[in-house]
């Protein structure tokens, strides 16, 4: 299923595929590699284990082997990241810092704000994935509806798209994505 698309539905409505081929998509036995991940939301493993904690834990600079990437729902939730030593780039240093963690250089926990797409990292660039927070909408329409409709099961599926899938799809994207990711 593409992270782009919300539900198979709409390959078999918007695109025309048969039910068949939804049910049964291609797929090659001699794959080594599936992008299959392990979700961890660590408070519900130990209570002690909150945001504050996994934060403190991983957001030090260290002489790790992988990268370590956070993605806040805004700026000023990367504010702790930022006082324990992680690098938290403006849209101009995504770039650089990207290449940073291709080129091996994992000792700072990267933290994007409120970026969701268009970063590609593959292999060891993480290892561990942290989703830190709920994502904003970006369209004037979907603000719109979040805000009248609070308690809505369609704008929860829509946020947990965004901030799963979209989150998922940053390291997917290369070849191999964070082994771990962890999310409240």
């Amino acid at each position: 299923m593409s992270a782009t698309t919300q539900d198979d539905s709409f390959f078999i409505k918007g695109l025309g595929f048969s039910v068949e081929s939804v049910k049964n998509p291609l797929a090659n036995p001699e794959q080594i590699w599936s992008g299959e991940k392990m979700l961890l939301i660590p408070s519900l493993i130990d209570e002690k284990l909150d945001q504050i904690s996994i934060i403190n834990l991983l957001a030090k600079p260290s002489d790790k082997t992988y990268g370590v990437v956070a993605l806040a729902s805004s700026f000023a939730k990367t504010e702790l990241y930022f006082k324990l030593g992680a690098l938290v780039p403006k849209s101009d240093q995504i770039g650089q810092v990207v290449d940073r963690l291709k080129k091996g250089n994992y000792s700072e926990t990267v933290v994007f704000a409120n970026r969701y797409d268009g970063i590609d990292l593959p292999d060891e660039t993480c290892r561990i994935l942290i989703i830190d927070g709920k994502p904003f909408f970006q369209s004037l329409s979907d603000r719109y509806e979040e805000a009248s409709r609070i308690n809505s099961d369609s704008i929860n599926i829509k946020i947990a798209h965004k901030k799963i899938e979209q989150g998922l799809g940053r390291s997917v994207g290369g070849k191999r994505l964070c082994d771990n990711l962890f999310g409240w």
